[in-house]
């Protein structure tokens, strides 16, 4: 009976493309998107002439933001950009997208033929989110009447809290911090920056009071204590006001991300 069960196992190969293709889409359903693209690979190896499998493959390495791979088999496909077929040319499109490739992108969709209207629309959507450019973003979302692409509602909501995200203005931050030491870093959140600065400058400040209380301007202790918390002081200006910028940046990138995420994951 043994021998029966390991006979019929050994007449099925588990490495025949069936089998190949069935675990390589398991590996792409549980997220695992680089050995998928290694399946992949190795069945586009066997099969070279099958476009479905280069389309897979660039695919999967897009899901698995292995956007390099992408972009150079696509190129090594289809060296020709305006002759580059429609699916090929979406997937390349996206991974350059996603790949910061922005110039690139542009130029590749004056070029190619192949992508409709309304999909153009949605890559150049895209491109002005992934930069970050929610009010250019907003004004071109406007022009989908001509294009008659629906936007999705995701992307409709995550403009929206792009544009109404709080910002804080690096000119305010330094301007607080010169009135109290370290109020332009609780501004930007930084709290523990902010109360650190305020003892240390204000710390420096009365030692240099002291010193000149006591000694008048001849007090070297006054005179010490007095350029270090100058020097102090004009550092955490400085630090309020690229404090403000980091903050900004900070919500920038967290709805950069978003839109990356949503990019990438719309099949």
């Amino acid at each position: 009976m043994l021998l029966l069960v390991s006979g019929k196992l050994l007449s099925q190969n588990i490495f025949d493309y069936d089998h190949s293709i069935q675990y390589a889409e398991h590996l792409k359903n549980i997220k695992q998107y680089s050995l998928a693209a290694q399946e992949y690979e190795r069945l586009h190896f066997l099969k070279p002439e099958s476009d479905s499998l280069k389309l897979l493959l660039i695919k999967t390495y897009r899901q698995g933001s292995l956007f390099d791979d992408a972009i150079k088999n696509t190129e090594l496909f289809y060296p020709d950009p305006v002759q580059m077929p429609a699916p090929f040319a979406e997937e390349y499109e996206k991974s350059l997208l996603l790949n910061k490739s922005f110039d690139k992108a542009l130029t590749f969709s004056s070029q190619n033929k192949k992508i409709d209207t309304g999909q153009k629309f949605f890559f150049g959507l895209n491109s002005l989110m992934l930069n970050g450019k929610w009010k250019e973003a907003e004004k071109y979302s406007l022009k989908n009447d001509s294009s008659h692409v629906m936007i999705p509602p995701e992307y409709v909501l995550l403009l929206a809290q792009a544009k109404q995200s709080q910002h804080r203005s690096p000119g305010l931050a330094m301007c607080l911090s010169a009135i109290i030491p370290g109020a332009g870093k609780v501004y930007t959140k930084n709290w523990k920056d902010g109360f650190v600065s305020f003892v240390f400058i204000g710390a420096n400040a009365y030692q240099a009071y002291r010193g000149f209380k006591k000694n008048g301007t001849e007090s070297v202790y006054g005179w010490i204590f007095a350029s270090v918390g100058t020097g102090f002081y004009l550092g955490n200006l400085y630090g309020s006001f690229k404090a403000a910028k980091r903050f900004n940046q900070k919500i920038k990138n967290s709805y950069i991300k978003k839109v990356e995420e949503l990019f990438n994951n719309n099949n």
